[in-house]
Order: C-alpha cells, then sequence, then structure tokens
C-alpha cells in the first residue's frame, strides 16, 4: 500500500531537477521557500507529498487508501512520454486525443495540490454553514430552531451561537471533497484545450524556467496579484513550465505556436509562479538573480 501521495508528481518534477550532479549521487531539486532564505536541495521523491493525502477516510466509509492516488499514478504513467519528448523536441498537439491527454494531466495537476484542497475545504464549510443559516430560518428562528434540532444548542444564547458560529470550522467529508476536484478538473480541461497553445522554448542555458507547489498560473491582466481570475473568462491565460527550458501559454489572445522568449520574458515568467506558490518554488539551479532578476 501506498501511504506517502505525491501532489506534485515525480515524473513532472523530475523535469526540473539539476543536470549537474557531480556533488550529489541523484537528480535533486533547488527548493525556494523565502526569497531571504538560501535555498536547499530535495530530490523529487521527498518533496510535495503527504501521508495518505489522497486517501478517503470518512467515518462512515470503508477507508480506500489507493483509489485516487491510483487514478494519479495511471495518469502520470501515460503523461510520461509525451514529457519527455517535450525536453526533446517541438510537439505539435494537433492530434485531439493526444492535446486532451496533455490538457488532462495539467487540469488536474492544477485541482491535486494542497492550495486547491484548502480552497474546497473553505468552500464545502461556507456551503454547509449557509443550509445551517436556511434552516434556521426555515424554523422561524434560532429558538425554533433549537427546539425542533433538539440538539447540545440548547442551553446556549443565540448571541453565544453566533460568536460560535463565525468562528466554527466544519470538516466537510473528504469523499465530498475529492468528488470537487474530480468536476472542477474535468470542467477545466475542455477550457483548457480549446485555447492557443503557445510554448515559449529557450536557446540560453541562462534562462530557465522555475516550476512550484502550484505549477498551473491562471493570469488576468484585468485582475490584481491577490485576485484569482475565473478559468471560464475568455481574458484568463494558463501558464505551465513543462520543464526548466520550456512553458507552455494557453491563451485567446495568441497563437499555436514555439517563440523564443527573451530573458525579461522569462524571469517574469518565473516571478508570476513564485507569487502564486503556496509554499515552494523549484529550479534547476540556486542562482535567485539568474532565475528571477531580483528579490521579488
Amino acid at each position: 500500500m501506498k501511504k506517502n501521495h505525491h501532489y506534485i508528481p515525480q515524473v513532472y518534477l523530475k523535469h526540473f531537477t539539476d543536470r549537474n550532479k557531480s556533488s550529489h549521487e541523484n537528480a535533486y531539486l533547488w527548493v525556494f521557500e523565502d526569497p531571504n532564505t538560501p535555498p536547499y536541495r530535495k530530490s523529487p521523491k521527498n518533496i510535495c507529498a503527504e501521508k495518505y493525502f489522497y486517501s478517503i477516510d470518512d467515518d462512515d466509509l470503508e477507508p480506500d487508501h489507493e483509489l485516487i492516488e491510483n487514478f494519479f499514478q495511471g495518469m502520470e504513467n501515460s503523461i510520461a512520454k509525451i514529457l519527455d519528448e517535450l525536453s526533446r523536441k517541438h510537439v505539435k498537439f494537433n492530434d485531439v486525443k493526444q492535446r486532451y491527454k496533455f490538457a488532462k494531466f495539467i487540469s488536474f495537476l492544477h485541482y491535486r495540490t494542497v492550495q486547491s484542497r484548502e480552497h474546497f475545504r473553505i468552500q464545502l464549510q461556507n456551503s454547509m454553514k449557509s443550509k445551517i443559516v436556511d434552516n434556521i430560518n426555515t424554523a422561524g428562528g434560532f429558538q425554533q430552531w433549537i427546539k425542533k434540532e433538539k440538539n447540545d444548542l440548547a442551553d446556549m444564547s443565540e448571541d453565544d451561537f453566533l460568536k460560535s458560529f463565525n468562528g466554527m470550522k466544519l470538516r466537510p467529508k473528504k469523499v465530498v471533497s475529492v468528488d470537487l476536484m474530480m468536476k472542477a478538473s474535468e470542467m477545466l480541461l475542455p477550457l483548457l484545450a480549446d485555447r492557443y497553445w503557445t510554448f515559449y522554448r529557450t536557446v540560453n542555458t541562462d534562462d530557465v524556467f522555475v516550476t512550484s507547489d502550484t505549477p498551473v498560473v491562471l493570469y488576468n491582466r484585468d485582475f490584481e496579484e491577490h485576485m484569482v481570475p475565473g478559468v471560464a473568462l475568455k481574458e484568463t491565460d494558463f501558464i505551465f513550465p513543462v520543464n526548466s527550458y520550456l512553458c507552455l501559454v494557453a491563451s485567446y489572445s495568441t497563437e499555436e505556436r514555439y517563440s523564443t522568449p527573451s530573458k525579461d520574458i522569462v524571469i517574469g515568467i518565473n516571478r508570476l509562479i513564485a507569487n502564486k506558490s503556496h509554499k515552494y518554488v523549484f529550479g534547476n539551479s540556486n542562482d535567485f538573480f539568474k532565475l528571477f532578476g531580483s528579490r521579488p
């Protein structure tokens, strides 16, 4: 049984490892956690993983620790060849099946992260709270609801309940969170596949893309930096670093092509990826200036 579930797959992270392995036995990533903290080395095997991250273990269900993990493992195995090909040559995604296979990998990668799991938890928690409020209103008020429910809140005043309710953190069933993740990923798939794909491939070895623990970045120039643009908006672009020297930009304002980016474009994308990361940024170099130009 697999205990360590990777929310960013090793088959992807290996394409951002340091090629200079002379000082280390195995390939490793340079991990940046903070602009003011020196980066450190980490194997793809030992990063972006949690024990039973995808397990379904709600109280009223038989625990299943492998269903979702095996689903993602199958997807990763099917995409490994495409990732390897993209590291060596220009791949044109004219074939619909191949295009949707790669888009599916990116779509699920966007929603299978720690950051997305927390987003779904909050979304479901708010939904659960809204249902409680609806039940109180339907019952005719707090006191009537207490009498109807016959719960442990009978001795609590309405003011005390409201204070407690506002800070209450409800725990949604994990199976519901997983179901929401799967549906959101499937919804994103055609929105990504239908955009025009521009691949930025660098030719200078000093121009290097980074990735992060939230590798799929949504960018909309009409939104402020702290805001999350809607995936269905036509003005929203998808930015996905494929490997250290290739980055996909899916947009309705560009075209299907391979393009050589300037150093400023590479650094600009890297800084955007770093700003949108949850905790970790990964690169094949520990040279902060080379990757980001300056402190973000």
